[in-house]
């Protein structure tokens, strides 16, 4: 089964809206129950190989400081089976007085005041130890069932052992005590291997009748990861809720001082109606003494009006002789007017006649003298 079915299959029997269920959900759901497969029921796999012991040619860089260990290619060394030279092979150093082995380990130390040169290449030769095969490559390893040795045998030859870390350990062969494996044996490893997801593009490793198994431990984890989603939102959701109650509680003491405030200024208010109830009153009275003065000045108004009326009645009498005067003043005006243009001519005549008046009183005066 692929990782769609796998995934479709999942949505069809956990329900609900598609949304709900996630691929990240629906995928990791699906490889935690592949890994209790693993536990309960494993791939079986066999590895098998040539074995080689012996290292030749391992160029290393001795270190810049004498003293300073420099980690070899390989651990689980034969004690006394290397063999440490120049790149040459003109040079061979010596155990103990130029450097010192952590066979198991697969460590080198160079001593201080031995021959090896700082910060130069070198070679070593050397042997792994026989009883030691290495499974480090085996990348999806659970444990190892049974190891043949020889490989391929009839009738098969599996040796008891046990593991340590990235090795097989051989200890004994058949009947036989622990004894060298031989350099370029084949043997073959029975071990439980992980099993592998689905993918998009390939199946699961398991059976397809284990393909429900599957997909039943996957529909239990996740709905347990949606319950802890839940949760988790719940929770979250809590605090919120606890948040906006302390909120709702600092909002309700500002509420009651605003209350307290609100009663002491309404007790204020009263105080200050009460204070207005009296201006109101002496308004009242004001308004009523208004009203006698109003009463007072509107008998005196009428008085006045009456007095004006009189008045206006007196004007109008006295109005017709003012005016037959104005028209006499106006007609003794004419008079003079026409008075004075008739001494106007007066004068003319008068000047006219002065000069013959003149002229004979001088005839007189020559006629006398």
């Amino acid at each position: 089964m692929r990782l769609a079915e796998s995934r479709g299959a999942l949505r069809r029997n956990l329900g609900g809206a598609v949304t709900d269920w996630t691929d990240e959900i629906l995928d990791g759901a699906i490889a935690r129950a592949v890994e209790d497969l693993d536990r309960l029921y494993p791939q079986e796999k066999m590895a098998g190989g040539t074995l080689v012991f012996t290292i030749t040619g391992e160029d290393w860089n001795t270190p810049s400081t004498a003293g300073t260990s420099v980690t070899l290619a390989n651990t689980r060394i034969r004690p006394d089976s290397e063999n440490v030279t120049s790149l040459t092979g003109t040079i061979t150093y010596t155990k103990d007085t130029d450097y010192t082995m952590d066979y198991a380990a697969g460590t080198i130390t160079t001593i201080v005041g031995g021959a090896m040169p700082t910060s130069q290449a070198v070679r070593i030769d050397y042997k792994l130890l026989e009883v030691y095969i290495s499974i480090s490559a085996y990348t999806d390893l659970i444990r190892v069932v049974r190891v043949e040795y020889p490989g391929g045998e009839i009738p098969a030859e599996f040796q008891s052992f046990y593991t340590w870390g990235d090795y097989i350990v051989i200890t004994s062969k058949g009947r036989e005590t622990q004894q060298r494996i031989g350099e370029n044996d084949n043997a073959w490893v029975y071990y439980h291997a992980k099993h592998t997801v689905p993918l998009i593009s390939a199946d699961g490793s398991w059976k397809p009748h284990l393909d429900e198994v599957v997909i039943k431990g996957a529909e239990s984890y996740g709905l347990m990861t949606k319950a802890l989603e839940l949760r988790h939102n719940s929770n979250t959701r809590l605090t919120s809720a606890l948040t906006a109650l302390g909120q709702l509680a600092a909002i309700g003491t500002e509420i009651d001082t605003a209350l307290s405030n609100a009663n002491s200024q309404a007790s204020s208010s009263v105080s200050d109606m009460d204070d207005i109830d009296g201006y109101i009153s002496d308004m009242l009275s004001s308004l009523a003494a208004v009203s006698g003065y109003l009463a007072s000045a509107g008998s005196a108004l009428a008085d006045a009006v009456s007095q004006a009326e009189t008045v206006e009645t007196d004007i109008t009498a006295i109005d017709s002789p003012l005016t037959s005067a104005a028209a006499r003043l106006a007609a003794g005006t004419s008079i003079i007017d026409n008075a004075e243009v008739l001494l106007g001519n007066m004068e003319t005549f008068v000047s006219t006649g002065q000069a013959p008046l003149s002229s004979a009183n001088a005839d007189l005066l020559t006629a006398l003298g």
